[in-house]
């Protein structure tokens, strides 16, 4: 301990259900667990770990009697304010500014807090964490997973993560502290095809052994393929309708022959990208469904409940195969439809408004939205999530044709916090380049020399040092060869 376990192959292969298996099995042996997902889309900093943090604080408040130093506890309130409820060894800090380094000392601090949580509750037993679709995973979650499971004196974690092949690498060096934690993956591919008829003879009548091996031959050894060719042919659907060739192929056939109004709360929810409440895809749908549609719809395995009042696709291949075949026009007015559904419902935060917005090309809204999203992420020590936010807003002021400076500049104070510095380098020096005065270029200058430094681009640092220094008429030191 401890160690990050990653299971990898193609949408529908099975890493969901392994996974669910282990967890299941760990569980029975007296291991602590718990199980998140992250989406495409995500309206909350920290994502990845929303699901971790409320667990612990609900332990916290079960029975936790520690306190924990000042200093971690204030970072922890700010990055999660669902542990309001920790309490904190009398000592004072500064407070920190944002955008300094300070901020970025607490952002660290907040890390060794978690940490420091995670202990205490698990009380130094074992504790499995299993994050399925880790591909869509956060910058910020992935780093501060990361700073969780480095050693020295790291808890007790096994961090199981499912992914697509699509995984990027950076995620995957974050979350093990640059190689620092130990990592295994496991590549997952087809079943046999023994374990293949095996499968698609369970889920068809007893009768149809010859339907079975149909769907075994089609579906090459994949486990999703399998289940939606059982499905189309439980469905009854038209007889003169050919037998789909693919996956996409298959999930299409199913789509086509739902009712109108079904197909259309369907795509509702495939076009939010993310878990939604009834009430706002219905709303989104635009037609006479009710709760009913819903109903219908997980009861044929094309959405599922994630919690309470939210739904989600029943598998996100469906979810891709809908997206993909809207044209563009069509996906431009469900972004509408969502962002209004959204506002109206009162439910939809300042990230999912922006993004909506502005896919639906109304880019007024889209920034507003945007900037409010990064001010809540900078203010949780998100700073990547809030680096991305200033980024859409930066694009949605363009195509208003109203860029200003201030935008630009918060943007790259973003990204140094986000500890990339050559990004936030550059926007500093077009800053510079369209400053109002000599002393404002200047200050713009300074900043970018020092995200290069601080990043290690040492030698781009200079390029931009040594003009201004000639220009000062300081002499600049050079090493004898």
């Amino acid at each position: 301990y401890p160690c990050v376990m990653q299971v990898r192959g193609p949408p529908g292969i099975g890493k969901s259900s392994l996974a669910r298996r282990f967890v299941a099995s760990v569980a029975s042996d007296g291991y602590l667990t718990l199980a998140t997902r992250c989406h495409s889309r995500e309206s909350v900093p920290f994502a990845a770990l929303d699901a971790l943090v409320d667990q612990l604080a609900r332990e916290w408040r079960a029975g936790t009697n520690e306190s924990m130093p000042y200093d971690e506890a204030v970072a922890l309130r700010r990055a999660f304010p669902v542990l309001e409820a920790i309490e904190a060894s009398p000592r004072s800090v500064q407070r920190a500014r944002a955008g300094s380094e300070d901020e970025l000392r607490l952002r660290q601090v907040a890390g060794q807090g978690l940490r420091r949580l995670i202990q205490a509750t698990s009380r130094g037993a074992p504790f499995v964490l299993w994050i399925d679709d880790f591909q869509w995973a956060d910058a910020d979650s992935a780093r501060l997973l990361g700073e969780i499971l480095a050693p020295p004196d790291a808890p007790k974690v096994v961090l199981l993560i499912t992914s697509r092949e699509t995984l990027s690498p950076h995620l995957l060096s974050e979350v093990t502290s640059g190689g620092r934690v130990d990592c295994t993956t496991v590549e997952l591919g087809p079943l046999s095809a023994s374990d293949t008829l095996a499968m698609a003879m369970s889920l068809v009548e007893p009768s149809a052994d010859g339907r079975a091996i149909a769907i075994a031959a089609e579906a090459s050894g994949h486990p999703f393929f399998v289940e939606v060719l059982a499905r189309s042919f439980a469905e009854d659907l038209p007889s003169n309708a050919q037998a789909p060739s693919s996956l996409d192929a298959a999930i299409r056939l199913r789509i086509e022959h739902l009712a109108p109004e079904l197909r259309q709360v369907l795509t509702a929810v495939a076009v939010a990208g993310q878990p939604i409440p009834q009430a706002v895809a219905v709303r989104a749908a635009r037609s006479s469904a009710d709760s009913g549609a819903i109903r219908a719809l997980c009861a044929r395995s094309f959405l599922r409940v994630a919690s309470g009042q939210v739904v989600e696709p029943y598998h996100d291949r469906i979810r891709d195969v809908l997206y993909e075949a809207l044209e563009p026009t069509a996906r431009t007015t469900w972004h509408e439809s969502l962002a209004a559904a959204f506002e109206g419902h009162g439910s939809g935060g300042p990230e999912v408004l922006a993004h909506h917005y502005f896919l639906a090309e109304k880019f007024v809204p889209a920034r507003s939205y945007a900037i409010e999203g990064a001010d809540r992420a900078n203010r949780a020590l998100a700073f990547d999530r809030a680096a991305e936010l200033f980024a859409l807003a930066r694009r949605a002021e363009a195509r208003t044709e109203t860029a200003t400076p201030a935008l630009a500049g918060r943007h790259a104070e973003a990204l140094f916090s986000a500890r990339r510095g050559r990004e936030a380098a550059e926007i500093f020096l077009d800053i510079a380049i369209g400053a109002g005065s000599p002393d404002e270029a200047a200050e713009s200058q300074q900043r970018a020399i020092s995200s290069y430094f601080i990043a290690g681009h040492v030698a781009s640092g200079l390029g931009v040092l040594e003009p201004l220094l000639v220009r000062a008429g300081i002499d600049i030191p050079r090493s004898e060869e």
